[in-house]
């Protein structure tokens, strides 16, 4: 029996939503012909059953449209038609730019596309990451077709035997640099995920000064700016806000200009910078201070002053107890001792943490063998096993109990 539901009925609750299907109606034919050729189905309702949810009828109407335009030319690219689909969900959930395109920048996206497709180069990207990248730069060139300095065909030649990395990075540069433009900002491109940080590249590529045109308020010296231009090294991989990190990283990378693999790690390991990135920026002087002191140490010494553990007695220090807190005069041996004392002060005043209890994830046990031994990865789901693992491994994992108790 054929039922009489429409896509969106057969798929999706609705709920509220059943007035909007007058605008809906005209997607179905091209929602349900993506949905049959693309492989991920699973994903594709999770995406359009969020933007359902959130009531984001116009943003599924300009993401049918581009379904639309990649499912005409299906039997012209299969080859990359799945990865071109990962990159339209993707950026419909992560990003506003494809929502806020003109009708004019959204035919100058697809004449991006016409034009790779029509050059017939016979490629594919083997990677989604690629893909969203070469996505990316088509969005970009939809909204500044103006700062083109090559054509399109010249440059897509440079991906003519097989697109990497560095071949889709040197397709942008070829596309739009004239003036030397930061890596870092050529790196992240597929990163970018709000327009006011289009038009910070905007005005790198048309050769303005990285001081003049930032946006934050994060207040760059000129050798700091001198290192955000010069960086020649591969993306630090931040998630979300990268530009303010960045920038961020720069500052502290100032006190000691040959410590990138530490200022990195200095900054992962911490849990302010991660989830609290305006606090870490107000005190940055603060931040300045401990890194210096960190890079001024020994090798030996950091192996014993674990920065890890450093960081997390800091934070406790300044964030938790007093935000006056300074390390001016501390040393090496005064931090050892006082981590030692805080570590054991916390575990004999906080013995009511042995008794919390979490559900744990629905993950199995991993087993790895090396060297002729097994080895089996656990998930720790109680305040008595963290306490147990930091005793044998003599670190400060028990004083997460709260973060892993409360999710």
């Amino acid at each position: 029996m054929t039922s009489n539901k429409t896509f969106f009925q057969e798929h999706f609750s609705l709920g509220t939503y059943e007035p909007k299907y007058y605008v809906l109606k005209d997607c179905e034919t091209t929602l349900l012909q993506t949905l049959d050729s693309y492989h991920d189905i699973d994903k594709f309702k999770e995406v359009i059953g969020y933007l359902i949810l959130e009531n984001k009828v116009n943003e599924i109407v300009r993401l049918t449209n581009w379904f639309d335009f990649f499912n005409q030319v299906f039997y012209q690219t299969p080859i990359v038609y799945n990865s071109m689909i990962y990159s339209l969900l993707k950026f419909s959930i992560e990003t506003e730019l494809l929502f806020l395109q003109t009708q004019f920048e959204f035919e100058t996206s697809k004449h991006f596309f016409t034009t790779f497709f029509d050059m017939k180069l016979n490629v594919e990207f083997k990677k989604y990451e690629l893909a969203h990248y070469f996505f990316s730069i088509s969005i970009f060139y939809g909204y500044y077709p103006g700062l083109q300095m090559r054509s399109l065909n010249e440059s897509f030649r440079i991906l003519e035997h097989s697109i990497s990395f560095e071949a889709l990075t040197n397709c942008f540069t070829s596309i739009f640099v004239k003036y030397e433009v930061p890596k870092i900002m050529v790196l992240e491109l597929a990163n970018i995920r709000y327009k006011k940080t289009y038009e910070i590249l905007t005005g790198l590529l048309t050769g303005k000064n990285i001081r003049k045109i930032n946006p934050t308020n994060v207040v760059l010296t000129k050798r700091e700016a001198y290192l955000f231009s010069t960086y020649e090294r591969s993306s630090l991989n931040f998630e979300d806000d990268f530009f303010m990190r960045y920038l961020i990283y720069f500052k502290l990378l100032s006190v000691d200009e040959k410590s990138y693999n530490e200022a990195c790690d200095f900054l992962q390991h911490s849990k302010v910078f991660q989830f609290k990135l305006d606090v870490f920026l107000e005190h940055i002087s603060f931040w300045q201070n401990l890194f210096r002191f960190y890079c001024s140490l020994s090798k030996i010494q950091r192996d014993v002053l674990r920065l890890r553990e450093l960081i997390d007695y800091v934070e406790f220090k300044k964030f938790e107890e007093n935000i006056k807190y300074s390390i001016k005069g501390k040393t090496f041996a005064s931090f050892l001792g006082a981590i030692h004392d805080w570590d054991r002060i916390i575990r004999l005043k906080e013995e009511n943490l042995l008794a919390y209890k979490w559900k744990k994830l629905d993950i199995a046990e991993v087993d790895f063998i090396f060297d002729n031994h097994t080895y089996v990865f656990q998930e720790l789901n109680s305040g008595k096993k963290l306490y147990e693992e930091s005793r044998d491994m003599n670190h400060c994992v028990y004083t997460y109990t709260k973060f892993c108790a409360s999710g």
